[in-house]
């Protein structure tokens, strides 16, 4: 379904925090925090952007692929060189 099942998940009472590794920086990491009801809405099958419309496209991203932002703009920087 997603790359969120690879990322570390921490599960609170409301909440749902998602924590990946920054491309080739293990010591640095990208972080998205989704309620709880989102996710669970996610896991369900809702479209991503339907079960998290709060959140940018970019940490969609990092949900579907584990890839941050960052990352995925040096990646297409590196590709434009």
């Amino acid at each position: 379904m997603s790359y969120y099942k690879h990322l570390e998940k921490t599960v609170d009472k409301h909440s749902v925090t998602f924590t990946g590794p920054y491309l080739n920086e293990p010591d640095t990491s990208h972080t998205v925090f989704v309620t709880l009801n989102e996710f669970i809405r996610y896991v369900k099958g809702a479209a991503i952007q339907e079960a998290f419309p709060l959140l940018s496209p970019d940490d969609r991203e990092f949900l579907m692929t584990g890839i941050s932002p960052t990352a995925w703009k040096e990646m297409i920087d590196a590709s434009m060189n």
